[in-house]
């Protein structure tokens, strides 16, 4: 098994429903194309540029993100 030498972030799209962010399937799917487009199109090789990310209302939430765990919502 090997090791990977960068860091890994995991990146979770939410949605405000009920009060409460929530993880809406369909929706975080569709996030994932958007971002994989974004990082297509602007040749993002640095992690943190990724936190402009903000097409079809997402945006970075830092306060519900650690250095680990990114989450966008909207």
């Amino acid at each position: 098994q090997k090791k990977l030498k960068s860091k890994v972030i995991n990146i979770t799209f939410k949605e405000y429903r009920d009060d409460a962010y929530k993880i809406i399937g369909i929706f975080a799917k569709q996030a994932r194309g958007l971002m994989a487009n974004y990082i297509i199109e602007n040749k993002i090789n640095e992690p943190e540029k990724l936190k402009l990310f903000n097409k079809d209302n997402y945006e970075y939430a830092e306060t519900l993100s650690s250095e680990e765990d990114w989450v966008y919502i909207r």
